[in-house]
């Protein structure tokens, strides 16, 4: 394995492991002994967060879906 390959792989695993550490503090603050404007104010921001993403690929898959062909059935090679 390359070094290049090597940092990739390592910066893949970072960022793992450090939104699992994320996940799990937000959980905690969740089902802690904190108050309950913290628990709602984390519901509320992860809520946001899940419904942003669902609208933004339901958007993206319709945008999609509307974009016509722009070539024929030949494609862009030009070979019939």
């Amino acid at each position: 394995m390359g070094t290049e390959a090597g940092q990739v792989l390592a910066s893949k695993i970072d960022f793992l492991f450090d939104g699992g550490r994320v996940v799990i503090g937000l959980v905690r603050l969740v089902f802690g002994d904190g108050p309950d404007w913290v628990t709602y104010a984390v519901l509320g921001l992860v809520g946001g967060i899940v419904a942003y993403g669902v609208i933004r690929a339901a958007l993206r898959r319709r945008s999609a879906a509307r974009v016509p062909a722009k070539d024929g059935p030949g494609g862009e090679t030009g070979v019939q």
